[in-house]
C-alpha cells in the first residue's frame, strides 16, 4: 500500500526504505481508492526499498465494460479512508509543522520536520527537513501534493486490510486513533497506522514489519500550528 507521505521522505533521505509508486485509482470518496502494499526487504545489505515483489508485467489485464470500474478499483471494495480531501485541506493548515523519529533494522535513524509552506484550495506544498542522527545530511526538499492525492494514500481494499478504533499513545502523546492493519498477500510482512482522529494529516505512527522483524517506523514527536 502506498503509505501516507512516505514516498516524500523517501525522497529527501534517499535510504529509508521505498514503498511502490501511487498508482491512479478511483474518484477520491469516504470509501477509498487504490494503492500498493510493502513487501519484503534484501537482508543481505542496507536497504533502500521494500518491494511487494511483484512486478508490472505480472499483474492481469483488465478489460472493464465501458462506464463501469473493474471490481478491484470499486470504491465499495475499499475501507474508509480516515480523512476526505475536505477535511486534510482543513486541519492540514499553512503552518502546521510535525516533527517524526525514523527507526527500524532497515531504515536510518533521523528526526524529520514537516513544515506546510503552501495551501490552496486544490495543492498543499510540504517541505521535509531531515536530521540524520549520524552522517551528511540531505538537503532540504519540498514537494507539491494535491488533497485528493493524499486522501488516496490511505485508501485500504477490504480484503487485505482491517480497521478499528483504539486509544493508541506515541511520544506526541495520547490519542483516539483509527488503527488500519495491511497483510499483502506475499504473507510475510504487515503495515500498521494510526490515525489521529483530531489530527488530519499523515498517521502518528507507521510501521512495516517483515517476517516479523520492524524493518521501518514512522512516529510522530510534535504536532504545531502557527
Amino acid at each position: 500500500m502506498t503509505r501516507w507521505m512516505l514516498p516524500l521522505l523517501l525522497a529527501a533521505c534517499a535510504t529509508a526504505p521505498k514503498p511502490a509508486a501511487p498508482t491512479d485509482g478511483p474518484p477520491a470518496a469516504d470509501d477509498g481508492s487504490t494503492t500498493k502494499e510493502a513487501g519484503a526487504a534484501d537482508d543481505s545489505k542496507p536497504v533502500a526499498e521494500v518491494s511487494d515483489g511483484v512486478s508490472d508485467s505480472d499483474l492481469p489485464v483488465i478489460e472493464a465494460i465501458p462506464g463501469e470500474l473493474p471490481p478491484e478499483l470499486r470504491p465499495e471494495n475499499f475501507l474508509p479512508v480516515p480523512f476526505s480531501a475536505a477535511q486534510l485541506s482543513e486541519g492540514f493548515s499553512l503552518g502546521t509543522t510535525l516533527s517524526f523519529d525514523l527507526s527500524g533494522s532497515q531504515t536510518p535513524a533521523m528526526t524529520v520536520d514537516w513544515k506546510v509552506v503552501k495551501h490552496t484550495d486544490k495543492t498543499v506544498d510540504i517541505e521535509f527537513t531531515p536530521k540524520p542522527k549520524e552522517g551528511e545530511r540531505p538537503p532540504v526538499n519540498t514537494e507539491t501534493f494535491a488533497w485528493g492525492q493524499l486522501e488516496s494514500h490511505a485508501s485500504f481494499p477490504k480484503n487485505l486490510a482491517t480497521r478499528k478504533e483504539m486509544s493508541f499513545t506515541v511520544k506526541a502523546g495520547t490519542f483516539d486513533v483509527w488503527h488500519y492493519e495491511v497483510r499483502p498477500p506475499d504473507g510475510r510482512s504487515i503495515e500498521r497506522y494510526y490515525f489521529a482522529k483530531r489530527l488530519p494529516g499523515p498517521p502518528v505512527l507507521h510501521s512495516v514489519e517483515v517476517d516479523g522483524v520492524e524493518v521501518h517506523r514512522m512516529e510522530m514527536l510534535t504536532h504545531s500550528k502557527i
